[in-house]
């Protein structure tokens, strides 16, 4: 076994721990979350951490990825990798494009989560599942992209994102202040 690829072994395992670390929050969430609601909305909490985990991976899959670090159009968007196909040559890591997607559908789930807890016991649960939808399938991906992507327009402009500071919580932040507006 040459360096390269003990290199390369150890990186995935080291992604995949994180990303593990960070899916496991979610119980937390669920918990902390159920813990501030009234008895009888606490199974509906536990239900928003099951679809923020099954629709939020999904739509990730199937699109969210693709905007987020596919090919730049006009650094804006993404055009290519949906569902993880097509051509993903550009982005040049040290792992595959699947661990990757692991780590970064950890984060789209993180983001959706912050907003379960601002609309708790106020928002109809297909409601939800849309926001879910829009969130993980469009609106977290665009900001993602400007931000983190070959190309993005935020990123050209000399924007540096540290931790997902502004991607993850700032926008997981507001969107749940809008949500929290428009319920009133």
């Amino acid at each position: 076994m040459d360096v390269a690829t003990l290199s390369k072994g150890l990186d995935t395992i080291w992604v995949v721990l994180t990303a593990a670390m960070i899916l496991l929050m979610e119980g937390g969430f669920a918990l902390l979350e159920a813990g501030f609601v009234r008895q009888k909305n606490a199974v509906s909490i536990i239900m928003k951490v099951f679809v923020d985990i099954t629709f939020g991976a999904l739509i990730f899959y199937f699109i969210g990825f693709a905007l987020m670090y596919g090919k730049d159009a006009g650094g804006f968007i993404g055009t290519t990798g949906f569902m993880l196909g097509g051509d993903l040559s550009h982005i040049n890591l040290n792992i595959t494009h699947d661990t990757y997607w692991l780590f970064q559908c950890a984060f789209v789930i993180a983001v959706i989560s912050i907003v379960s807890g601002a609309v708790a016991e106020r928002i109809h649960f297909r409601a939800y599942i849309l926001y879910t939808i829009a969130m993980t399938g469009l609106i977290y991906p665009l900001a993602g992209h400007w931000v983190w992507s070959v190309g993005g327009w935020l990123g050209k402009l000399g924007m540096i994102d540290f931790a997902g500071s502004a991607v993850i919580h700032a926008l997981g932040g507001f969107s749940a202040l809008a949500a929290a507006i428009f319920i009133g």
